[in-house]
């Protein structure tokens, strides 16, 4: 009675309807004694409390490769504000199209409950609005499917723009944070150093990888799908700060 793990995979036979406890391989003590050793051996590998401070062990795996970045703050605390990490000690700006819906990548760093979601109008149009949200990543990574819309901003002025939230987001998760533009004159606070980046280029003589992708939409409501893949623009502008605070 022994198992592979974690040098190894076991691979043992199933029982059948027809198997008796005592046909050779399956032996009721030994079919027992392997499971039992396999458990004993995967509890052996992880250790005690293998989640740590996270809900789940892949939230803490997740949390983990953040870590390694060091534009991500190691603490977020309820009332602070984490989002799109900043790689440049001086911010940019970045105008938007009307009628166009962006997207770009954020890596949520852990099983967090979020009541704001905020951007920084830096250069106003009067009567002008925007839309924020969050989409899924589908299984190729692209976006997918509407989270939540957090509301509608005004943009006639220059400020910090917060939406009022209740929205639990999971540890680990890629998610696409989307804005829609009524008019192309309204410009955000960005981040100059072109983070986040998305998953790379569609030649290998482009010069800079794709930040963010844009789809058109007549501005209203988001949609309840982010459209075809193939119908978006890829754009290497400079990142949007989002931002959110942890309730």
């Amino acid at each position: 009675m022994t198992t592979a793990y974690p040098a190894g995979i076991d691979s043992w036979s199933n029982p059948g309807p027809t198997t008796k406890q005592d046909d050779t391989g399956f032996e009721h003590d030994v079919v027992h004694g392997n499971l039992n050793d396999a458990v004993e051996a995967i509890e052996a590998e992880l250790g005690t409390d293998p989640a740590g401070p996270q809900a789940t062990v892949k939230a803490r795996l997740a949390y983990a490769t953040q870590q390694l970045s060091p534009t991500f703050t190691s603490v977020w605390l309820s009332g602070e504000y984490a989002g799109t990490p900043r790689t440049s000690a001086t911010p940019s700006t970045n105008p938007g199209s009307a009628n166009t819906l962006y997207f770009q990548p954020w890596l949520c760093p852990f099983d967090v409950t979020v009541d704001r979601m905020a951007v920084e109008v830096v250069s106003p149009q009067a009567s002008a609005n925007a839309r924020l949200g969050v989409y899924t990543a589908g299984s190729d990574g692209t976006p997918d499917s509407l989270v939540f819309e957090a509301g509608e901003i005004d943009c006639s002025s220059g400020a910090v723009k917060e939406l009022t939230i209740s929205q639990s987001l999971t540890g680990g998760v890629l998610y696409w944070l989307a804005r829609a533009n009524e008019t192309a004159a309204v410009t955000y606070r960005a981040d100059s150093g072109g983070n986040p980046r998305s998953f790379g280029s569609t030649t290998t003589a482009a010069t800079a990888s794709p930040i963010a992708l844009s789809i058109a939409h007549t501005y209203g409501a988001l949609p309840s799908s982010a459209g075809s893949f193939t119908s978006m623009t890829r754009l290497t502008t400079a990142a949007v700060y989002v931002w959110f605070r942890r309730a």
